[in-house]
């Protein structure tokens, strides 16, 4: 999901890829949701999944800046609050100055 800051969200599932079953399951969730947005799965050997599994708190926000740096520190839970979203629209902005 592309906006006008040439920002774009993606899901990322650190669960679907350990079984078909998980996967199938991730996929009928998201169909159901109306999710739009891009959605990837870390499988066990991918370089991620190393940096994922320090990650204790889930949902987790987590900023990537055009060149694939972390930018700041992962927002940890859900993004449905005014402060959550007021943090990421501020690294938003932040990003998009570069």
């Amino acid at each position: 999901m592309k906006q006008k800051k040439g920002v774009e969200l993606v899901g990322i599932n650190v669960e679907a890829g350990k079984n078909k079953d998980v996967l199938e399951q991730a996929k009928k969730i998201l169909k159901e949701q109306g999710a739009t947005f891009r959605n990837v799965v870390i499988s066990d050997g991918d370089e991620a999944k190393e940096y994922m599994s320090d990650i204790t708190v889930f949902p987790i926000t987590i900023l990537v800046d055009s060149e694939g740096k972390i930018v700041e520190n992962p927002i940890q839970g859900s993004i449905d609050n005014e402060e959550n979203m007021k943090k990421i629209e501020s690294m938003i902005n932040e990003i998009c100055k570069k």
